[in-house]
């Protein structure tokens, strides 16, 4: 995910989802909001609070991915099977409020990802790019068993892989970084 989204941010990408986010401290009610241009540093305990809005004539499925220092790769919007990630021509997200878990520690990030759709299609449904959290990170494998697991599976993606049904030149994708500390 985190290439994709390098590669993208090379391009010009459509705008399909008006986005702000926004940081409420621990202890405070003030929103200060945020660019997905910057490194913002957070604590445990501390509130982001994500709107959306479909900007374009269109529909768009929404998508946000929580990506963990530990690896993970959690869909915190939708919530759930039941909620639907279609937004209508100038419809609103249901506002998402993420707290930052006194677990976190390290570089962690939001992913907004918006796809155009055409009216009748069947929403997306991402979840399939969720990932547990690492058990351990790599470097504190093996190195001998590392480089072999790496010669033997080095192709994998290339073997049989369907061309994606939706080129990555139409997602748009916007990144937020946050540095959890103490």
């Amino acid at each position: 995910l985190l290439r994709l989204a390098a590669r993208l941010a090379l391009r010009a990408s459509p705008a399909l989802a008006e986005l702000s986010l926004k940081l409420q401290r621990r202890g405070t009610g003030a929103e200060t909001p945020l660019g997905a241009e910057q490194l913002t540093a957070v604590k445990p305990g501390d509130l982001l609070l994500l709107d959306g809005r479909n900007a374009g004539g269109d529909p768009v499925d929404l998508v946000v991915f929580w990506l963990g220092a530990d690896h993970s790769i959690r869909q915190v919007y939708p919530g759930d099977e039941r909620e639907s990630p279609r937004l209508a021509a100038g419809q609103r997200m249901r506002r998402l409020g993420l707290r930052i878990d006194p677990g976190s520690e390290g570089t962690e990030r939001l992913l907004v990802l918006a796809a155009p759709m055409r009216r009748g299609q069947e929403a997306s449904d991402f979840r399939f790019l969720e990932q547990a959290p690492l058990a351990r990170l790599r470097h504190a494998a093996d190195s001998d068993l590392q480089a072999l697991f790496d010669a033997c599976f080095a192709d994998y993606a290339a073997r049989g892989d369907a061309a994606p049904a939706l080129p990555a030149e139409r997602l748009a994708l916007q990144l937020f970084t946050f540095q959890v500390g103490p």
